[in-house]
């Protein structure tokens, strides 16, 4: 079985993280492949790109896997697209009810939880929303909100957008 219809038959979502060495990624690569390595499509977040962290991991990876993996770095929304296209063979994003309702509707066989992200806010200098001393990022949102302060989102449908907004309805 060749390896991209395998990993189609097997998707599966991974919330950010170093999940490229996942069993069911490894288990394709134990096949006997012919002629040019075939290709992975990884679909992930900007953020899992930017880190270096697969420029760390994915040669030894391609190398055990005999594959050669083609990233395409964009918001979690974006890559669940992809995933749901059929256009990414593996997902790293990090939007989890997202992720959930991806397996839900059939996109992927399953989703495991590999990595976490803290997410901090930042303010000008004198802190005039006074958020310095909140007890919780709740609590900043709606310090921020109720003294009409401008607050800049990314609002790219990202898993970090996600989860602003996910705070905000809180």
């Amino acid at each position: 079985m060749r390896l991209r219809g395998f990993l189609k038959q097997s998707l599966r979502v991974f919330t950010l993280g170093a999940a490229l060495l996942s069993p069911v990624v490894i288990s394709a690569g134990g096949q006997a492949m012919t002629g040019p390595a075939p290709i992975l499509r990884l679909a992930t977040t900007t953020s899992t790109a930017d880190t270096g962290l697969l420029g760390a991991l994915l040669p030894d990876f391609e190398k055990l896997c005999r594959c050669r993996v083609e990233v395409v770095a964009v918001g979690t929304g974006q890559a669940l697209e992809l995933g749901r296209r059929g256009d990414a063979e593996v997902l790293l994003v990090h939007a989890p009810a997202q992720e959930d309702a991806f397996v839900a509707d059939g996109h992927a066989r399953r989703r495991d939880d590999v990595m976490y992200n803290d997410f901090i806010v930042v303010g000008p200098t004198g802190d005039p929303t006074r958020v310095a001393d909140a007890p919780t990022v709740k609590e900043v949102f709606r310090r921020i909100s109720a003294s009409a302060a401008p607050f800049a989102s990314r609002g790219d449908k990202s898993g970090t957008h996600a989860k602003e907004l996910e705070v905000w309805a809180s």
